[in-house]
């Protein structure tokens, strides 16, 4: 009897103990049963598309991305409940607020971007560079993925902020190729609205300026926005960009295709093959007046030099060379001194036949003095004969004087003769002299050609 008193107490606290685990228990299975349940639910809805997207929502998408990389799903559910408790304490802030509340974002909330690069590649393959989407997870580092529909200019990207991935779509609303690009964009998590350009500075130097406006949204967007992570992120993007285009397009340009389409207004008007077909087509047209007008250019200078080829040769046939002008201009000094004593001669002959006629005028006037003398008169013979002699004498004396003015006129006009004969043996020299300078210039001008 005092052995079964002494063990109730600590039976009845054991099964005490017992029955509170057991009740623990149930509660907590209970509770877990519960929490399956709505967890089931939220996933059915979320898979026939009645989600609401609250949490339980953000926590499955997670999880099933997760799973889908191959990593754990815990993990992609602890994300998930993170960002659906950031969600509830941005809709929490005043002015911040979700549901029909929320309004979009005014211009001048957004963060202005703006910036400019100068790469050192001709306008065409940088525009290439740039429109080629699908290159761009390969060099910048935020960008994971980057898809371009070439029917409707819309590029779907997913970016990395932070340790989280937000989506993107961009519509091109404007581009018109090696100028410009403008688009629109919209996110779950804020967007970017933007435009590039591309200035050619030189041949192989081109500017792009970049000017965008980032409309954060979100617990983590807003937080960055503080200090400018994106301003800054961006900046990082572009220098990403100049490095592969320095580094790598640089050595193989036809390997950035790029997309050339026009787009006005939103909409396609012109393909990228269109544009690229009609680009061929007017490089072909340019190349083809290019060697025409080279042609025509080469036609005519090799007309020219056959013009002054000869006109080169009709001079040199004109003018008679240098050596023969001296050799014609010696024959003509010498032509010239022959007349000159021909005439001479000529004029010594007509000087004594001068002075003979008058010589034999004289004998026959004094011969017919004598006649009418000795017919008039046969008183004074001694007297008429004394006269005939005197008379003879004195013609003697005259032609003895003609005689010796012929000979120094002679004399003189040797004299001239010679002194002329000089002046043209030096004037011979002369033309000899330059005869030979001229061959010598010639023959330096013919060296120098």
């Amino acid at each position: 009897m005092a052995d079964t008193n002494t063990a109730g107490p600590g039976e009845g606290l054991k099964s005490a103990f017992q029955n509170t685990l057991s009740a623990l228990g149930d509660r907590a299975m209970h509770s877990a049963k519960e929490r399956i349940g709505s967890l089931t639910e939220k996933l059915t809805d979320l898979a026939d598309g009645n989600g609401s997207g609250g949490a339980g929502t953000k926590i499955a998408a997670e999880a099933a991305e997760s799973t889908a990389e191959g990593k754990s799903p815990v993990t992609g559910a602890v994300k998930g409940a993170v960002e659906a408790g950031k969600d509830k304490i941005t809709d929490a802030l005043p002015g911040k607020g979700g549901g029909s509340k929320r309004k979009p974002p005014a211009a001048t909330k957004a963060m202005n971007f703006v910036d400019s690069i100068d790469v050192g590649v001709p306008v065409e393959v940088a525009f290439n560079q740039w429109t080629t989407y699908d290159q761009w997870p390969g060099f910048m580092k935020k960008v994971e993925q980057a898809d371009l529909d070439d029917d409707s200019g819309t590029l779907n990207s997913k970016l990395k902020v932070f340790w989280f991935r937000r989506t993107q779509e961009s519509i091109i609303q404007d581009q018109i190729p090696n100028e410009r690009i403008l688009w629109r964009s919209k996110g779950q998590k804020g967007h970017v609205d933007g435009c590039v350009t591309f200035h050619e500075i030189g041949p192989n130097l081109t500017r792009i300026l970049v000017q965008l406006e980032y409309y954060p949204q979100g617990f983590v967007e807003r937080v960055g926005n503080i200090w400018r992570a994106q301003n800054r992120r961006m900046r990082l993007e572009m220098k990403h960009f100049r490095r592969h285009v320095m580094m790598h397009t640089i050595l193989n340009p036809e390997e950035a295709e790029g997309w050339r389409a026009e787009v006005e207004d939103g909409e396609v008007i012109r393909s990228h093959d269109e544009v690229v077909q009609e680009e061929q087509q007017a490089e072909e047209e340019s190349e083809q007046d290019q060697a025409d007008q080279d042609q025509a250019d080469q036609d005519q200078a090799d007309q020219d030099q056959d013009d002054q080829d000869q006109a080169e040769g009709d001079d040199s046939d004109e003018e008679p060379d240098e050596d023969e002008e001296s050799d014609e201009a010696d024959e003509s000094d010498k032509s010239d001194e022959s007349d000159e004593v021909d005439e001479s001669d000529e004029a010594d002959e007509s000087d004594e036949v001068d002075e003979s006629d008058e010589a034999d005028e004289s004998d026959e006037a004094d011969e017919s003095d004598e006649s009418d003398e000795a017919d008039d008169s046969h008183e004074s013979d001694d007297v008429d004969e004394a006269d005939e002699s005197d008379e003879s004498d004195q013609s003697a004396e005259d032609s003895e004087e003609s005689e010796d003015d012929s000979e120094e006129e002679s004399d003189e006009e040797a004299d001239e003769f010679d002194e002329e004969a000089d002046e043209s043996d030096e004037e011979a020299d002369e033309s000899d002299e330059e005869s030979d300078e001229s061959d010598e210039e010639a023959d330096e001008e013919q060296d120098r050609r």
